[in-house]
C-alpha cells in the first residue's frame, strides 16, 4: 500500500492488514499511485515530478527504478501474477507503457498522446482500460484486449466529460469509471461477457480445472459425447486461488470420453 503527502509522499508498507505502517526504500518524494500483485510480492508504483517508475519484487522490502521516460505518472497497473505492468501519465501529451516482464522491458503504447489519469487491468494482464482526464480533450475511455498491443476508444455517454479513475473485474468484463471534469458526474459502468477460457491440466491421478474469477456466473459442465444435450452440473465447489485469482477443481481421471465446458445457468 501507499501514501503520498504533499511533496513528500513516500510509500508506506504493512504487513498485518494496517496496524503498523513503515516508510519503504522507495524514493521519499511525490508517490501517486501504486499497484500490486495479488499475493503482494510484486508491487509498482509511480511518481509525479520525479518521473520515475519503481518495481520491487520482494514485498516492498527493496527497490528498482525502471528505464522509462520521465513522465507525470499518474495511474500504474499490475496483473495478478504481477509479470504485466501498465503506467499512464498525465499530460496533456501523456503517455501509456506496458511491460509483460515485471517492468524489465517497457513499451510504449499505441494509443494518443493525451492526459491519462488512471489504468486498470484484468487479472491476466490482457485486459487494460486507460482514462482521459481532460474533459476539453474529448476524455475518452480506451480498452485493449491483448496487454496494450492494441487499443480501441469506447463510446462513452458524454464526449467531454474527464474521468478520474476506472476499475476492472478479474475477467475484464466489468468495468467502472468517475467522472471528475463536465456534466453529468457520477460512475458509469460496463458491463460484457467474455468468451470463458477453461484451462486443464494434470494433477497425479486427477485432472485440474481452473478459470479467471468471472464477472457473469459460470458452471462448471460435463457430458460423455458432443453430440448430446446432456450436459451437467459438475456439483464440486469451486476453490478460489487468491495468488491468480482463479477458480479452481479438481477431478478423478475418467474411465471413458468426458467432455468440459463452462456455461451460464
Amino acid at each position: 500500500m501507499g501514501a503520498n503527502t504533499g511533496n513528500y509522499g513516500g510509500i508506506y508498507l504493512s504487513t498485518n492488514s494496517g496496524a503498523t505502517w513503515a516508510l519503504t526504500s522507495a524514493l521519499t518524494n511525490n508517490c501517486s499511485a501504486i499497484a500490486m500483485s495479488a499475493n503482494g510480492a510484486i508491487q509498482v508504483a509511480g511518481f509525479i515530478f520525479a518521473g520515475s517508475i519503481f518495481t520491487s519484487t520482494n514485498f516492498g522490502v527493496t527497490w528498482i527504478s525502471n528505464a522509462v521516460p520521465a513522465e507525470y505518472w499518474r495511474g500504474v497497473a499490475a496483473s495478478a501474477d504481477g509479470t504485466r505492468l501498465a503506467v499512464a501519465s498525465s499530460t496533456h501529451d501523456g503517455v501509456i507503457y506496458v511491460s509483460t516482464n515485471t517492468g524489465i522491458i517497457w513499451a510504449k503504447a499505441n494509443v494518443p498522446d493525451n492526459d491519462w489519469n488512471a489504468i486498470a487491468s484484468s487479472a491476466d494482464g490482457t485486459g487494460l482500460v486507460a482514462v482521459i482526464k481532460d474533459s476539453s480533450l474529448h476524455g475518452d475511455i480506451y480498452t485493449s484486449t491483448n496487454s496494450g498491443a492494441t487499443w480501441i476508444s469506447n463510446s462513452v455517454p458524454f464526449p467531454r466529460v474527464g474521468w478520474y479513475a476506472v476499475s476492472s473485474s478479474a475477467d475484464g468484463g466489468k468495468l467502472a469509471a468517475v467522472t471528475v471534469q463536465g456534466s453529468p458526474l457520477g460512475i458509469y459502468t460496463l458491463q460484457t461477457t467474455p468468451p470463458p477460457q477453461l484451462n486443464l491440466a494434470p494433477s497425479s491421478n486427477n485432472l485440474a480445472f481452473s478459470w479467471t474469477v468471472p464477472s457473469t456466473n459460470f458452471v462448471l459442465q460435463q457430458n460423455s459425447e458432443l453430440r448430446t444435450a446432456n450436459w451437467t452440473n459438475v456439483t464440486n465447489t469451486p476453490m478460489l486461488n487468491l495468488m491468480n485469482l482463479q477458480n479452481q477443481i479438481s477431478l478423478p481421471l475418467p474411465a471413458g470420453n468426458v467432455f468440459y465446458r463452462l456455461k451460464t445457468p
